[in-house]
């Protein structure tokens, strides 16, 4: 018996959307949509998975990214304009010799992760996170900055480094506390009604929740008590989004298994526009290959059974 031996299947923008198009029957077998055509399903691809996003759907999207915690600092925006450095390429290394204030390069322990051009913090003697840019491939563990460090930093110190900071998270489902020596201490993630109803949200310590809003672009994150360690990380798995189609040429970001329920059921929002009648059996199709892909596509947990005595 002859196979493929590959592993590899997968479908682009417009190929699934002429997919759909053909269970539509808006087309026939061989014929090729319109630039127009595909331009429209695209946009309905997009709608579709945005808001499939609601459903807390997809393994895929989970991420865990890191957060430097910066001292006495309880709120952070998230996401690619935030002012979190968060990233899920997070590095940390220490300062190898201690540096001086106006110093415009570093020595760590190991530069095998930094990289030019990205961004790196220095804890600072002052308790506080020193921000810059890597200016050059590092040589010999010795790090060129764009600029210079604004106060001294003593051997041992913490250095981060990352190359992008994270999408906007649209929901933060774990979290835990990273201490100097990698130890993780879970950390509670809380609604808003039980963050505000901490009297003081300004007393030190470490943190031992969290609140988060998914707002607008980057998301909100609230950290109780204050920080008071800038050797201190949040590590979180997020739910980051689905990726963009933006050409008709890019690859979909999601698993294969999900190329029948997406082609399926774009099919029917196409409909309208097309005044097409929609078969029974494509709405069937449409809502059991969801059905069954969203069961897939969960995580295996235990569940816990306890008798209530009072």
């Amino acid at each position: 018996m002859a196979v493929s031996s590959s592993y590899d299947y997968s479908m682009n923008c417009q190929e699934i959307v002429k997919e759909a198009l053909y269970d539509l029957g808006a087309i026939a077998p061989g014929e090729t949509p319109t630039a127009d055509e595909i331009v429209s399903g695209r946009r309905k691809l997009n709608v579709m998975l945005k808001g499939w996003q609601a459903q807390n759907i997809g393994l895929w999207l989970l991420q865990e990214v890191t957060l430097v915690l910066q001292n006495d600092v309880v709120k952070y925006t998230l996401g690619p304009t935030g002012d979190g450095h968060c990233s899920a390429t997070m590095n940390k290394t220490e300062l190898a010799v201690a540096a001086a204030a106006a110093d415009g390069t570093i020595t760590v322990d190991s530069d095998s992760a930094i990289s030019d051009a990205d961004i790196i913090g220095i804890e600072l003697d002052s308790s506080t996170v020193d921000w810059d840019v890597v200016n050059g491939a590092p040589a010999a563990n010795v790090v060129t900055l764009t600029g210079t460090i604004n106060t001294a930093a003593a051997i041992d110190n913490h250095v981060y480094s990352y190359t992008s900071l994270t999408q906007r998270p649209l929901a933060i489902t774990e979290a835990r506390r990273r201490d100097a020596d990698n130890n993780d201490i879970p950390v509670d993630i809380v609604s808003r009604s039980e963050y505000m109803a901490q009297v003081d949200k300004t007393s030190e310590g470490a943190p031992s929740l969290i609140y988060y809003q998914p707002t607008l672009t980057n998301g909100t994150l609230y950290v109780w008590p204050e920080p008071d360690d800038t050797k201190v990380q949040l590590v979180m798995t997020i739910a980051r989004p689905i990726m963009d189609f933006d050409a008709n040429t890019d690859d979909a970001d999601f698993p294969v298994e999900w190329l029948e329920p997406v082609i399926s059921n774009l099919a029917l929002r196409l409909a309208p526009q097309y005044g097409a009648t929609v078969h029974p059996e494509l709405k069937n199709l449409a809502h059991e290959s969801l059905f069954w892909t969203k069961g897939f596509d969960r995580e295996d947990v235990s569940i816990f059974f306890q008798p209530d005595f009072d």
